[in-house]
């Protein structure tokens, strides 16, 4: 893999790659802008170097609870918390299961300088994140520190769930120590390590001084005394340049002995620290710069064995992670009897979650066998009742057909009875108005019996020579007496075939014939018997004498030609209620034809529906056969 890293200015049309939706597009950036510029192979991406005060107050930044000091927090920024497993964020730690491609930024504080570190997976490398310094500047204590943004897209594969795409898109966020606070700590730690070293200068400098004039002063006296004698200037000279020197060289000797204790305690803790003994401590017992050294390497020695500590535990809950995926990894592949360790470190809950979810999803999945069972016994019994129903419909719609024949002949017939009914009672209506002409003519003959009677008194003897003539008149009444009789027993007749009008129109047509025929006898009957008498008046003329005693005939005729217009009465009667049942009749009929012909209406919808019916059976029969199918295959 080559690389090429280095800052400049971002030219407008420059090629930008994958720029984060957040930070706008490149474009709306001013060119002046400082960009991180590096390029894999054949591809170059850009990363922004914001500010603090740009990346501070975001509300995306998630806390670090782990990892370096100088690692603040990480921005995600698809909405959500990136998770531990995607994006490494401790340095020189096993990152775990790192994407394919996956882009961070993180940026580590000194005191002089600021390093911006690019943190690239490469493609197919799992075990390590390798790092490379894109650039290094010179930033002073007061510059804060700084943040780089990455966007890259990664592939993730999922074995028999699939293949798919996640963008991530994250920013590392590192801080350094107070600028201030920095500062004057190195300016103590400076002053204080420059005093001990002058202020041993300076004694061994004066200490030097004085030896060398006590030398040059016993020099001097040399030859005006003994060396030897104390008791002269020069020998109590050269006695106190002796004394002072070895007082100088116990002091120096103590001073360096409280020196080299803890210098060998160091080296002794640098040897075991070297040999990676976590337990290694600066046994330094003193108030002095080594002192303090040996305490910071203590809290040194105690946060790299905490993060000693916290990688074992990283590392083991990664193994956990990598087993609990394999487990997943079957369980996606059909074997539900795998099951995850479960561990005491926080995967734990996870692990014993998961196994939870898949004892409760097996006791699911034998439900929805039994289920499935249960729904193959029941498409089958809906397949039986189906293809029951199928060949029902195909009967049922032959019944239709069948009955929509003899609907449509019960139809016609009907219309043939409405039709009859209707000229039943048109005969009937003619039957009343003979009845009704019968009746006047009766009463015309009353009226003409009572002048008869009256004429007779004058014409009495005229009367008496047409005693014959009266016989013949009283045979005429006879036979009008039997037209009575035959009219009353047609009347009689007519109401019993209009009780059973329904069944016996044609034989009341008959019988009222019969009566309209009784109807004319009877008029031509009175015809002649007006022709009689009028014959009976011409001669009554002619015999005045005898009309006495056809006085009294003719008074029984008149009764009797009264009982006859009582007798039309009630055939008239009779007959106006015999054509009134049979206009309703009529109408009755009508409305049975009417009825007759929606029910054959309603019986060709109840066959469409049929045929519609014994087709959708059709389809649930097919669908009920795949149901069983997939059944079967469930």
């Amino acid at each position: 893999m080559s690389e090429d890293f280095h800052l400049e200015p971002l030219p407008a049309d420059a090629d930008t790659g994958d720029l984060l939706e957040a930070l706008g597009p490149i474009e709306e950036r001013p060119p002046e802008s400082q960009y991180c510029v590096f390029r894999s192979g054949r591809e170059r991406f850009c990363l922004p170097v914001l500010d603090v005060e740009e990346v501070l107050d975001w509300p995306l930044l998630t806390k670090l609870p782990l990892g370096p000091a100088y690692l603040v927090g990480i921005f995600n920024l698809r909405g959500a918390i990136v998770p531990l497993i995607d994006i490494a964020i401790t340095e020189g730690r096993r990152p775990g299961l790192l994407p394919k491609h996956v882009v961070v930024a993180s940026l580590r504080a000194e005191s002089h300088h600021e390093d911006l570190r690019i943190g690239i997976a490469s493609a197919g490398k799992r075990a390590a994140l390798h790092r490379y310094v894109a650039a290094r500047r010179s930033t002073g204590a007061s510059s804060g520190f700084a943040a780089a943004v990455g966007s890259l897209s990664r592939a993730i594969d999922l074995g028999v769930i699939g293949r798919f795409w996640v963008e991530i898109c994250g920013v590392m966020l590192a801080q350094p120590a107070a600028p201030k606070q920095a500062a004057l700590w190195e300016a103590v730690m400076k002053s204080r390590l420059s005093s001990t070293v002058w202020t041993l200068v300076l004694l061994n400098g004066v200490v030097g001084s004085f030896v060398l004039w006590l030398a040059f002063n016993a020099g001097k006296k040399a030859g005006e005394a003994s060396f030897l004698d104390f008791g002269s200037p020069a020998g109590g000279s050269a006695l106190f340049a002796i004394v002072l020197a070895l007082v100088t060289w116990i002091i120096l000797a103590w001073r360096f002995g409280a020196l080299l204790g803890p210098v060998q305690a160091l080296a002794e803790f640098s040897e075991r620290l070297a040999a990676g003994d976590p337990r290694a401590r600066a046994e330094v017992n003193s108030n002095d710069e080594l002192g303090y050294i040996a305490e910071n390497l203590n809290r040194a020695v105690a946060k790299v064995s905490k993060a000693t500590i916290n990688q074992d535990a990283n590392d083991a809950l990664q193994r956990s992670i990598t087993e609990l995926l394999s487990v997943i990894n079957q369980v996606a592949r059909g074997d539900l009897a795998q099951r995850g360790k479960v561990t005491n470190d926080a995967l734990g809950n996870v692990t014993d979650s998961i196994n939870y979810m898949l004892d409760n999803f097996t006791k699911v999945l034998e439900r929805v066998r039994k289920a499935a069972m249960e729904v193959t016994a029941c498409s089958n019994n809906i397949l039986v009742a189906a293809d029951e129903m199928q060949a029902g419909a195909t009967q049922q719609d032959q019944e239709i057909t069948n009955t929509s024949s003899a609907v449509e002949q019960l139809t016609v017939s009907m219309k043939q009875v409405s039709n009859n009914a209707e000229a039943s009672a048109e005969a009937a209506r003619r039957a009343l108005d003979a009845a009704e002409q019968g009746n006047r003519a009766v009463r015309d003959t009353l009226e003409g019996m009572q002048r008869i009677r009256a004429s007779v008194q004058a014409t009495a003897k005229k009367i008496k020579s047409l005693g014959d003539r009266s016989l013949e008149i009283s045979e005429i009444i006879n036979v009008i007496n039997d037209i009575t009789e035959q009219t009353n027993l047609l009347a009689l007749n007519a109401a019993i075939e209009a009780a059973r009008a329904g069944e016996a129109g044609r034989g009341f047509a008959v019988v009222a014939d019969e009566v309209r025929k009784l109807a004319e006898h009877s008029r031509s009957a009175t015809k002649d018997i007006a022709a009689l008498i009028k014959a009976i008046q011409a001669e009554t003329n002619e015999a005045v004498v005898v009309m006495e005693e056809g006085t009294k005939e003719v008074e029984g005729g008149a009764q009797l030609a009264d009982q006859a217009g009582r007798a039309l009465d009630a055939i008239s009667n009779v007959v106006r209620q015999s054509a009134e049942l049979v206009q309703e009749i009529s109408l009755a009929s009508k409305q049975q034809v009417r009825g007759t012909e929606g029910v054959a209406h309603a019986m060709q919808i109840i066959s469409s529906i049929t045929r519609q019916t014994s087709q959708g059976t059709r389809g649930t029969v097919a669908t009920v056969s795949q149901l069983v199918k997939l059944s079967d295959q469930l």
